[in-house]
C-alpha cells in the first residue's frame, strides 16, 4: 500500500533539500506537550521517492513561514511549514531484504514526494547488519525517534573509523565507552584492547570479567603500596625526536647543541655534578660554563667527535645532556690560543640547559620520567636508542601479552 506523502520537495542545492509539508502532516513535524512525532525535530530521517530507491535524509531544520502574511493579505491561511534537510543516504530492495548504501551525492528531483519511515527502514538505516565480519554487531542504544529503534553497528565498520564520544563532565562518557568495550570483548573474544586511562577510570569495568585478562601498568611511582604494576618511563627511550619536543630547542644555536649531546650519550659516564669519558676518573665535562679545566673538557669533546671514545654499558644520568650540550657550545679558543669556555657561546644555549636542570629537579616531573642512569646492559652490547624506544612501547602496552590474547590497559 502506497504511504501518504508527507510533503514535496521544493528546493534541491548541494547543501541542502527544502520540503514543504502538506497541511495535514503539520502534526508530524511539531513537538507539542503529549510527546514527540516522527519527524517532530532536526535529526530525526525522512524517505524521499527516488524511482527504484528511496532517499532517506535527515532533518536539519523545521521552519514555519504566514503565508498570508507573505501574500500581503490578511486571509486565515495556515502557515506554511517548511524542512531543511541533507541526504545521507538510499535504501535499494534486493529481493526480499533492503540494504541501505550511504551516499551524500545522490540528490532527489523537484516535486519528489517525502514519506515517513517505517520501523524496518530505519532499522536498515540506525542498525545495518554486517554481511562480511564473523563477529556479532554491537548494540549501542537506541535511537531517540518515535520508533524507538535499536541502533548497532558491526565490529569491523566500528573499529575501522575514527569516532568520538562528546558530552559535558557527568554525562556518562566513560560508561557509555566502557560498556562498548565491553561488547567489544564479549562479541570478539579475540579482541585486544589497550586503554590510555589518564584518569585511571577503567580498571574497574574490565577486573573480573570471564575470559577476560587484564594488564594494568601504572605510569609513575608507586605511593600507596597499589598492587598494580608501576613503572616510570626512562628519559633515554624518548630517543632525539621524544627529548626534543620536551626540550624544545631553538633552532639556529641549541637544536645542535642538544643534538650533539642526544647522539654521544652513549659513551659518557658520571653523575648529576658532571660527565666524564668511559675509563676516565673524574668528571671533566660540566654544565656551567666554569672557568678551568677546560683542556680536559675539549680532549674529551674531540674524542667523542672523532668516534674514538669507548663506548658504555650504561646509560648515565640525565645531567649528561646538560653537560654535553654547554662543552660543545661554549668550548673555544681565545686571542691567545688558549682552549676556554666562552661566556657568549655559554649564553646561547643556557636557556635550554636550564629547562633541562628544571625539569630533572621537578618532582612532578620525575614521579613519571626516570631521569637516573640506566643498568648494565646484559649481556654487553651496544646501547640503542631504538631498542630502548621498543623496550618502553613492549612494557607500557604489553606488546607480548597482548600477543598472547591479553587485554592491556595503561592508566
Amino acid at each position: 500500500m502506497k504511504r501518504p506523502s508527507l510533503g514535496t520537495v521544493t528546493e534541491v542545492s548541494t547543501t541542502k533539500v527544502s520540503v514543504r509539508l502538506q497541511d495535514y502532516a503539520r502534526g508530524s513535524v511539531v513537538a507539542h506537550a503529549d510527546g514527540i512525532s516522527t519527524i517532530g525535530q532536526p535529526g530525526d530521517l525522512i524517505g524521499i521517492e527516488g524511482g527504484s530507491s528511496l532517499l532517506i535524509a535527515r532533518i536539519e531544520a523545521i521552519q514555519m513561514f504566514d503565508s498570508a502574511f507573505a501574500l500581503g493579505r490578511r486571509a486565515e491561511l495556515e502557515p506554511v511549514r517548511v524542512l531543511e534537510a541533507v541526504t545521507i543516504g538510499r535504501i535499494v530492495k534486493r529481493g526480499e531484504d533492503m540494504v541501505f548504501h550511504p551516499d551524500r551525492s545522490k540528490l532527489p528531483a523537484l516535486g519528489a514526494q517525502v514519506v515517513g519511515l517505517t520501523s524496518s527502514e530505519l532499522s536498515v538505516v540506525l542498525a545495518p547488519k554486517s554481511m562480511d565480519s564473523a563477529c556479532e554487531d554491537v548494540l549501542i542504544g537506541d535511537s531517540v525517534s518515535a520508533s524507538n529503534v535499536p541502533i548497532s553497528i558491526g565490529m569491523d565498520a566500528l573499529l575501522t573509523r575514527h569516532f568520538a564520544v562528546l558530552g559535558a563532565s557527568g554525562q556518562g562518557k566513560t560508561h557509555f565507552v566502557a560498556s562498548i568495550l565491553q561488547k567489544l570483548l564479549k562479541a570478539g573474544p579475540n579482541a585486544r584492547i589497550v586503554i590510555f586511562d589518564i584518569h585511571d577510570e577503567y580498571g574497574s569495568a574490565f577486573r573480573g570479567l570471564p575470559q577476560v585478562t587484564l594488564k594494568e601498568t601504572v605510569l609513575g611511582t608507586n605511593r600507596t603500596d597499589d598492587t598494580r604494576e608501576h613503572f616510570r618511563i626512562p628519559y633515554y627511550s624518548l630517543g632525539l625526536a621524544g627529548l626534543s619536543r620536551l626540550i624544545l630547542p631553538s633552532e639556529k644555536t641549541q637544536r645542535p647543541a642538544l643534538n650533539f649531546a642526544v647522539d654521544k650519550l652513549r659513551f659518557v659516564e658520571g653523575d648529576a655534578n658532571g660527565s666524564r669519558l668511559i675509563g676516565q676518573a673524574h668528571n671533566c665535562m660540566f654544565g656551567d660554563g666554569r672557568p678551568g679545566n677546560a683542556d680536559a673538557a675539549h680532549a674529551a669533546i674531540e674524542s667523542l667527535k672523532n668516534l674514538t671514545a669507548n663506548p658504555a654499558q650504561q646509560w648515565p644520568h640525565m645531567s649528561a645532556l646538560v653537560h654535553l650540550a654547554a662543552e660543545w657550545a661554549a668550548l673555544k679558543r681565545n686571542g691567545r690560543g688558549v682552549m676556554e669556555r666562552s661566556a657568549w657561546d655559554y649564553g646561547n644555549v643556557a636557556p635550554m640547559l636550564q629547562r633541562i636542570n628544571r625539569l630533572i629537579r621537578d618532582s612532578r616531573f620525575n614521579e613519571i620520567i626516570g631521569i637516573g642512569p640506566s643498568g648494565l646492559l646484559n649481556p654487553p652490547g651496544t646501547l640503542n636508542y631504538g631498542n630502548e624506544t621498543r623496550s618502553l612501547v613492549d612494557k607500557i602496552l604489553a606488546l607480548q601479552a597482548i600477543q598472547n590474547g591479553m587485554f592491556t590497559s595503561s592508566g
